[in-house]
């Protein structure tokens, strides 16, 4: 049977075929396999390629950091030599000023400075000469070609000169030649073929009689002297060249230059709370007890200058000033603004060189750390005397702190600093050290920041601050559109005023008294608080005919706010009232609760 259905055509016919698409597709397998293993040995040389691209792209990459942060390093100390250039440039031009007059000084030069010297080189850094000049060039040069570009600043001190000491005009010639501070202050050194003579003062005096320029170079001065506080007023002034009083005439107009400043226990205790008050006290008495002098009684000029410690006071005689700032404290060892970026600069290239120390400031800029000192070190409430048991503490927020011990070597690089560089006592210089580490870790946040953290003066008011504190969990309400009031949520309930005429943030408090206090008894209240509150000054005022105390603190927005830290100020103010009014110990006042 199987032998007949082999023996069939068709099936013969079949399996033919079916032997032909068996050898077809035996020869197609042998091929694929063939191109298969090519393919295997393609992908194992292609991923072999692939791991020596990604081994070389990891070296560029670690290539590519290392250069970064090299770069990182030579801006920070580019920036570092270009300031010390900077420095090393004015140094050598204020040695070669000091040598070139040293050389040319004919004079013998006493070693100790009069107080008429004091008086005149403070005159010279504080009136605006180029305003006074300004006034006379118009008209002057219309009497004579001016050749000499000194002559007017030389003429005009000379004037000056002898309405100040009341000099007669045929000595004053002479007093020019003779006295080395007065030489100093005219401007004519040892070239005394320039020394003003008796005729040409009388020229110029009566040059600016005739153009009116007297009285307005006297007004001038008058202002530019109590836009600085300075004490004006009329009256007799001495004769500092023969050391003898003369009365000046009724119509003429002198400077009675005389400030009173804080005295330096007051700047001490600002620093160190536990320091004797008696220092101040004496000192407030010793005023009391000099009374003003009468028209008729000669007066001595005082020319003891001082100048307020914070340039802003110069700029803007509106701005009211705190009881104490740290501003004060810095003036004791120089100008304050020149003293802090010296600090800052120092400060940084000592961080920045160690390699432990070196990433706290490593994306902080030497430019925005200074003038952030300078615009918003007001906004750090003057702080109790640091101790071992009152550290200096980090105050930037978690995310943004270092390690413990990390930032206790950098605080301490910075208090060395000021003891050995700037020379500051040791006792008051982790103090200061607080002040200057706190603004900086705000300008490491705003660095980080990603939100607006300073508020710029045209977007200031009453709303965006009641906003701002209602978001962090205050109870507040805006009264106008210039006042807000945070009535809980700190130690004590305070109100926030936008002052524009002084371009201050107001921080007010007022302490309520209980129905048996008496105006006496917050009067001696007053001044326990004021002795014990060191950065607070306190005043009693009557309000709906109840007595109070109260208090201020000034907070200059004209070169912005930063919010983080105008909440610290807040909270500070407020929690220096409550200290303050733990020492009513005959429960006076009414203690509120928030």
């Amino acid at each position: 049977m199987s032998a007949s259905k082999i023996s069939d055509p068709l099936v013969s016919v079949t399996i033919e075929k079916n032997r032909e698409k068996l050898s077809l597709y035996s020869y197609e397998l042998e091929a694929l396999t063939i191109t298969n293993r090519e393919s295997h040995r393609k992908i194992d040389f292609l991923q072999k390629n692939l791991l020596g691209i990604e081994s070389e792209l990891q070296i560029l990459t670690d290539r590519k950091n290392n250069i970064i942060k090299e770069l990182n390093s030579a801006k920070v100390t580019a920036s570092l030599l270009d300031t010390r250039v900077k420095d090393l440039t004015e140094s050598i031009a204020e040695l070669n000023n000091s040598i070139h007059h040293l050389e040319n000084h004919s004079i013998s030069i006493s070693h100790k400075t009069s107080n008429r010297g004091i008086f005149l080189k403070r005159m010279d850094e504080i009136l605006q000469w180029e305003d006074l000049i300004s006034l006379i060039t118009p008209e002057y040069s219309k009497l004579k070609p001016i050749e000499d570009g000194q002559e007017i600043s030389r003429m005009l001190r000379a004037y000056l000169i002898q309405q100040w000491f009341n000099l007669p005009l045929e000595s004053l010639e002479e007093t020019l030649s003779d006295s080395l501070s007065i030489r100093e202050f005219v401007g004519i050194g040892t070239e005394l073929q320039k020394v003003p003579t008796q005729s040409s003062i009388e020229r110029f005096i009566n040059f600016l009689e005739k153009n009116s320029l007297d009285k307005t170079i006297d007004q001038k001065i008058q202002l530019q002297l109590k836009n600085i506080g300075l004490n004006i007023s009329s009256g007799q002034i001495v004769n500092a060249t023969v050391n003898a009083t003369v009365n000046r005439p009724a119509q003429s107009t002198s400077f009675k230059t005389s400030i009173n400043t804080a005295p330096k226990s007051a700047v001490q205790a600002y620093i160190d709370p536990n320091i004797s008050k008696k220092e101040s006290q004496t000192a407030e008495s010793k005023h009391k007890l000099n009374p003003n002098t009468s028209a008729n009684t000669p007066t001595k000029v005082n020319t003891s200058l001082s100048t307020p410690s914070s340039k802003a006071d110069v700029s803007n005689p509106k701005i009211k000033k705190n009881k104490l700032t740290f501003f004060d404290y810095l003036s004791a060892y120089g100008e304050p603004k020149k003293l802090i970026t010296d600090i800052i600069t120092e400060f940084h290239a000592l961080v920045v060189e160690k390699k432990e120390t070196r990433h706290y400031l490593f994306n902080a800029n030497i430019d925005n750390l200074i003038a952030d000192q300078n615009n918003f070190l007001a906004y750090i409430f003057p702080k109790e005397k640091i101790t071992q048991n009152n550290p200096i503490t980090q105050t930037a927020p978690p995310n943004m702190r270092i390690g413990v011990g990390t930032f206790d070597e950098i605080t301490n690089i910075l208090t060395y600093l000021l003891v050995d560089n700037f020379k500051m006592e040791r006792k008051t210089a982790p103090t200061a050290a607080a002040h200057i580490i706190e603004l900086i870790e705000e300008t490491r946040c705003q660095i980080e920041d990603t939100n607006q953290t300073v508020w710029k003066p045209i977007e200031l008011k009453a709303s965006l601050l009641e906003h701002f504190f209602s978001m962090k969990g205050f109870i507040c309400r805006s009264i106008s559109q210039f006042e807000v009031a945070i009535l809980g949520g700190l130690e004590f309930p305070l109100n926030l005023l936008i002052d524009a005429n002084s371009r201050s943030l107001v921080l007010k408090g007022i302490c309520k008294s209980n129905d048996w206090a008496t105006l006496d008894d917050l009067s001696h209240l007053k001044e326990t608080l004021n002795r014990e509150v060191v950065s607070l000054n306190f005043e009693v005022n009557v309000i709906d005919q109840k007595p109070v105390l109260t208090t201020q603190y000034y907070l200059p927005y004209s070169r912005g706010v930063p919010n983080r830290l105008l909440l610290k100020a807040c909270k500070s103010f407020t929690t220096a009232i409550a200290k303050g009014l733990e020492k009513d110990e005959n429960n006076l006042m009414i203690k509120p609760t928030n």
